[in-house]
């Protein structure tokens, strides 16, 4: 070797000999280490060379130089010319061998802490993209050149080196060591010996191999989405080894799903999410919708090729189902408690995780007692939206019977979003579909119409209003026996506080009057003589003017000032022909009229002392009318 090239020999042990190094004799020093071990595998003269770097110790000079280079500017080609030496002495056989990690990492680090690629110069820009490229043959040489016992070992040791730069604060620095394993990766599924390696590799590294392999499928070659689609066949073969963090995995597809155009990279990446959907259902849901509350277009394409698996969703729900049932059953937390919780789902469902990105864990803390209510609120506003679709509406019907346990276990804004996903199902059903579903919601809606929220309220009687015109057939007389039970409730909130309850209760009484064909009815409520429409229900079913009488009374006790003079009103009315029927039940009636005579609002408190004093007088029949009339005639 000395004899064929005596030149090259005699200068690098001059250079590694000398206290100082020009920035030329450096160049010249990395090309002389790259010659060398050319020439001596072009005449086989390798024999010993091991001894030679190891005397001279070129490994260890390279570091040197990369060392010496500046941290903020790449102005001159030292960088790529010591990765081209690493890799020149990498293919020759024992003589980095033990002594990887002793250039490797100074050329990570002499690279990765760059400034980034946009604030670099044009000549500066050239030079960083022949330096990484020298560094990914660098790489692949290394691995390929590896004794067969110790390759697992160097793998992981590169592996390793890699991922803590993935930690880095700085963008810059995390890309380009994503690159380096991404360059990794593919080399590994194009010479089939990822499983072999797979064993050494920790649950992170294995998870970090399946997000490299995500990443390729968007702008890469040809070639490399191909291995890529080999990295995750792999995978998917062995999902309970390579998937081990599901919802890191899960947020990888939902960031790059949307950048992949070609139709066999994206059917490789949904079938992963498919298969992870079917193993990990609850992982998955959780996952997308955490870091997507509100579904954008990647999440809904996610959804649709969940969905695609009709048990996905089932399991979810029957999961957090039985974690809000042993909530209602076991915590120690009361109604109350949970319904001083229930404002602030909403903010939270849209500020989580920019909480937890923050640092603030004030809201997270508020909603440790109740996680599964969380987790509910989040899965019924993807479901909300993924309702609106025809084809998507239909295949929620799955859910229809845990949505329904959901919903009596559920609270105000749970409740809320289970009957606007049934609104939006129901819209895209045939009518003969739909009318079943619609008679069974007409009786979960009636309590709701006193709700406190007057969100509630409104939803809850305008959903009403659409079921009743939804209904057909044999469900159409079933309904009839239903509604007459809203009558009452829809009159009172005629003169809700909240103008948009009181516009629908009208609404929703005009339909109920129509179903039951009660042409006077339907007149007075759109000529709005609300104390005749009062008049009207009891004269028009007599039969029910004691059930009127029972469903009045707890209005007494609204916080809705309107509605407990409307009751005060209406029980006055109610009342007259008790006088002639129980004289039990009219004390029994103005008992309870009685503390309403203290009612903070004067108009109320004297109201009652009126009725209260005209249903305790004799009856005198040329004056009876006359006064009821004029408790009628304030209504609102």
């Amino acid at each position: 070797m000395y004899e064929e090239e005596q030149e090259i020999v005699d200068f690098i042990q001059a250079f590694v000999s000398s206290p100082e190094k020009e920035e030329g004799q450096k160049i010249k020093f990395l090309r002389a280490i790259c010659n060398l071990c050319k020439s001596t595998r072009y005449y086989t003269l390798s024999q010993r060379l091991d001894v030679f770097c190891h005397r001279y110790e070129l490994a260890e000079n390279i570091k040197v130089l990369l060392q010496e280079e500046p941290r903020d500017q790449l102005s001159r080609a030292v960088r790529q010319q010591a990765m081209l030496a690493i890799t020149e002495l990498s293919s020759v056989p024992t003589v980095l061998e033990g002594k990887e990690d002793i250039p490797l990492h100074t050329c990570f680090t002499s690279v990765f802490l760059l400034p980034p690629e946009e604030e670099m110069r044009s000549l500066e820009s050239y030079l960083y993209f022949q330096t990484l490229r020298a560094m990914d043959t660098m790489l692949e040489t290394m691995v390929r050149s590896c004794s067969a016992t110790r390759v697992s070992e160097q793998l992981q040791s590169i592996f390793q080196m890699l991922l803590n730069f993935t930690n880095s604060e700085r963008a810059a620095v995390r890309e380009r060591a994503v690159g380096r394993i991404k360059v990794l990766s593919l080399l590994l599924a194009k010479n089939s010996t990822l499983k072999a390696f797979a064993k050494y590799l920790k649950s992170s590294e294995r998870a970090d191999i399946v997000l490299v392999a995500i990443e390729a499928m968007r702008d890469s070659s040809f070639s490399e989405k191909e291995a890529a689609r080999k990295v995750l066949h792999e995978v998917m073969r062995d999902p309970d080894f390579w998937l081990a963090d599901v919802p890191k995995i899960t947020s990888c597809i939902h960031k790059n799903l949307g950048c992949i155009n070609t139709e066999s990279a994206r059917q490789s990446v949904e079938s992963l999410l498919l298969l992870m959907t079917d193993h990990y259902p609850i992982q998955v849901v959780t996952s997308l919708l955490k870091f997507s509350p509100s579904a954008d277009g990647t999440s809904m394409a996610m959804w649709e090729v969940m969905l695609s698996a009709p048990r996905t969703l089932e399991v979810v729900f029957k999961e957090q189902l039985s974690k809000l049932q042993d909530v209602k059953s076991h915590s120690p937390v009361t109604s109350a408690t949970e319904d001083a919780c229930t404002p602030h789902l909403a903010l939270m469902a849209s500020s989580e995780i920019q909480s937890e990105r923050s640092g603030d864990e004030s809201h997270i803390e508020s909603y440790q007692r109740h996680p599964s209510l969380r987790t509910v609120s989040l899965l019924l506003e993807s479901l909300i939206t993924l309702s609106e679709r025809p084809d998507l509406a239909r295949k929620i019907q799955v859910l229809r019977r845990h949505m329904e346990e959901v919903f009596h276990n559920g609270n105000t804004d749970i409740k809320m979003k289970v009957l606007m996903v049934f609104r939006n199902v129901m819209g895209h059903l045939k009518r003969t579909e739909a009318s079943a579903m619609a008679l069974q919601l007409a009786e979960e809606l009636l309590p709701l119409f006193d709700d406190e929220s007057s969100q509630m309220r409104e939803l809850s009687i305008s959903l009403f209003r659409d079921v009743m015109e939804t209904v057909v057939g044999k469900d159409k007389r079933r309904m009839k026996k239903k509604v007459r039970r809203g009558l009452l409730p829809l009159f009172f909130h005629m003169c809700d506080e909240t103008d948009s309850v009181a516009k629908v209760s009208g609404e929703a009484l005009i339909t109920t009057a129509e179903l039951l064909k009660w042409k006077e009815l339907k007149h007075l409520v759109q000529t709005q003589q609300t104390w005749r429409t009062g008049e009207c229900l009891l004269v028009q079913d007599r039969s029910r003017a004691e059930e009127y009488l029972s469903q009045s009374l707890p209005y007494l006790g609204d916080a809705q000032a309107t509605l407990r003079e409307m009751a005060v009103r209406f029980i006055g009315l109610a009342a007259r022909p008790l006088r002639d029927q129980s004289r039990e039940k009219l004390a029994e009636i103005c008992r309870a009229l009685q503390p309403m005579q203290e009612d903070s609002k004067p108009a109320i408190s004297s109201l009652a002392l009126q009725t209260t004093l005209i249903l305790n007088s004799p009856r005198v029949q040329r004056t009876w009318g006359r006064s009821l009339r004029a408790l009628c005639c304030g209504c609102c």
